[in-house]
């Protein structure tokens, strides 16, 4: 089966989703760790060697809004068990620092992830998703590991894809990403802060849904050390340093950021608009290229090419609408006659519309009997 997702409004371009994974399982309540964890994509994070003493927490550490430093993980929201459906995976997030707090995120925007490891090949890793997000503390401990860093720059610079990172405890973490050149200061080095905290410098793709000069988010830490090549997107308001920065390695492009959205998500802390800009974020890295841009009221007609890559005749395309915060706007059927290895295009038209930002179209082949192909 093949997905495909389309950028509308206010920018236009499109990609496919993978259906490799490195990791996909039912989500298990983990009852064994001590204290428990919430959720594991396995029967319990211990199976992973994790250690109960460290209360499954990355370092042992959190972030520094809880409540005192004895604070637990806080269980903010629970779900019934799902499967991940490996077609859908938008991304593949690093299974170190608070993972499941980023793997929340991204079911919020209706996204589904893979997990890998620090061992998982460049080649396995590049096959099964075109995006690496890196969590909040992701990299706690790995400074010194050349190993990693080799992993990250051939997944970036060699087979073209893109790393998305969050804050980290140390600045110094940060010099881990692709070419070495980043450091600052992390989130055990900084207050952090939320109401305008950050701002833009620089106009780029990911920052579509912002509409505001400043931006109410959750920010801890800034940039001081940034490669020659990077551009820098976001400032922290008190002191005009980096919050967020792009810059492309080889074939591919590495996006660092001192927000820790993912944490906040989970703890009931992240605003609307960093959720938006966190959603559009991933979604430009699916396909990091220029888009086209449609302002409110403006005619879109979108041209969606369909290509049957499965075994089966098609006769349906199911299509999606998703408005900037994943919330689907359409539903539509659209006939077609597709047998194995033929392709369509079928033309999408609307009137660009609020809220300002990426806007996806997602559509799937079905057969007579309903059945995707």
């Amino acid at each position: 089966m093949r997905r495909i997702i389309i950028i509308i409004f206010i920018f236009l371009s499109a990609f496919l989703f993978f259906t490799n994974t490195l990791i996909a399982a039912e989500w298990t309540e983990c009852s064994e760790c001590i204290p428990p964890c919430m959720f594991s994509p396995f029967p319990c994070c211990c199976d992973l060697n994790y250690d109960p003493s460290k209360e499954c927490n990355p370092s042992g550490d959190h972030s520094d809004d809880t409540f005192d430093v004895s604070s637990g993980r806080y269980l903010s929201r629970s779900f019934e068990t799902m499967e991940y459906y490996d077609e859908l995976t938008s991304a593949s997030i690093l299974y170190r620092g608070f993972w499941w707090n980023l793997d929340n995120l991204v079911l919020e925007h209706k996204r589904a992830a893979c997990f890998s490891d620090i061992f998982t090949f460049p080649s396995d890793l590049s096959a099964a998703n075109n995006v690496l997000i890196i969590p909040t503390n992701g990299l706690n401990g790995l400074d010194n590991s050349e190993v990693f860093q080799d992993l990250l720059e051939e997944y970036v610079g060699t087979y073209g894809n893109t790393v998305i990172c969050f804050t980290q405890q140390h600045g110094y973490e940060f010099n881990l990403l692709p070419g070495g050149g980043v450091s600052g200061y992390g989130y055990r080095e900084d207050q952090s802060c939320q109401l305008g905290s950050i701002q833009l410098s620089e106009f780029h793709h990911v920052l579509s849904s912002v509409t505001e000069t400043k931006i109410d988010a959750g920010v801890d830490g800034y940039f001081t050390r940034w490669p020659d090549n990077a551009t820098i997107l976001i400032e922290r308001t008190k002191n005009g340093m980096p919050a967020m920065i792009i810059y492309p390695f080889g074939n591919g492009w590495v996006i660092a950021t001192t927000l820790y959205t993912d944490w906040g998500f989970n703890h009931f802390q992240a605003t609307r608009s960093e959720l938006r800009l966190v959603n559009d974020i991933v979604t430009w890295s699916k396909d990091p290229v220029p888009l086209d841009e449609y302002y409110t009221g403006q005619v879109v007609s979108l041209s969606v090419p369909m290509v049957n890559d499965g075994d089966i005749t098609a006769s349906m395309a199911e299509i999606t609408v998703f408005n900037p915060d994943r919330a689907v706007i359409e539903e539509l059927q659209y006939p077609v006659s597709l047998s194995p290895g033929t392709s369509t295009t079928y033309v999408y038209q609307t009137i660009a519309a609020a809220p300002h930002g990426l806007w996806c179209v997602e559509y799937s082949l079905v057969d007579a009997a309903g059945n995707v192909v």
